[in-house]
């Protein structure tokens, strides 16, 4: 069952990391239609650049489960090669139980932002009157994703399996 679980976190890290690369896309796409009106037609798209920091976001947060399982986060490692084994391992239990604290405290940031801006009835300033619940939401899900996937590095830590992928022709869809 924990296994199943692990699998499904994986997977759900991989569809996220597809909607960041979208997001992704779809940002570069925004912006050289900003630049195309701007030159050719001197005007800007009023909406370019508040959708470009959602989409931002939206990247940043759904990328980040996906990046933590495969090994991708800045990591000071200079420490845990320097001492035994067992220390190492401590430390990453450590780091990861911090790093479960600070992205619960995200979500539950997120989830209480997005809640009030639905509550409130929320827009943003701009001209496109956006429901801020909207790109709220969005941060929220990919926090929860994220967070999920610091769970389950804890899990693999406490069942002696390797928390990251290695770039060795690893995969999310690999059994365990």
């Amino acid at each position: 069952m924990i296994a199943a679980f692990l699998r499904h976190i994986d997977r759900l890290a991989i569809w996220a990391a597809a909607l960041a690369a979208a997001c992704l896309l779809s940002m570069a796409i925004l912006m050289m239609c900003e630049v195309v009106a701007r030159s050719a037609f001197t005007r800007s798209l009023v909406f370019s650049w508040e959708f470009s920091g959602y989409l931002m976001g939206a990247t940043f947060l759904f990328g980040a489960a996906y990046t933590l399982r495969s090994d991708g986060h800045v990591r000071v490692s200079l420490l845990a090669e320097h001492v035994p084994r067992g220390v190492a391992r401590g430390l990453d239990y450590f780091s990861t139980l911090v790093g479960i604290v600070v992205t619960a405290y995200i979500l539950y940031a997120l989830c209480d932002l997005t809640y009030s801006s639905f509550k409130r009835d929320i827009v943003s300033f701009t001209p496109t009157q956006t429901p801020l619940i909207i790109p709220q939401g969005v941060l929220a899900v990919g926090a929860l994703l994220l967070f999920l996937q610091m769970v389950a590095r804890l899990i693999r830590l406490v069942r002696a399996e390797e928390p990251d992928l290695k770039h060795d022709g690893q995969s999310l869809d690999a059994e365990p």
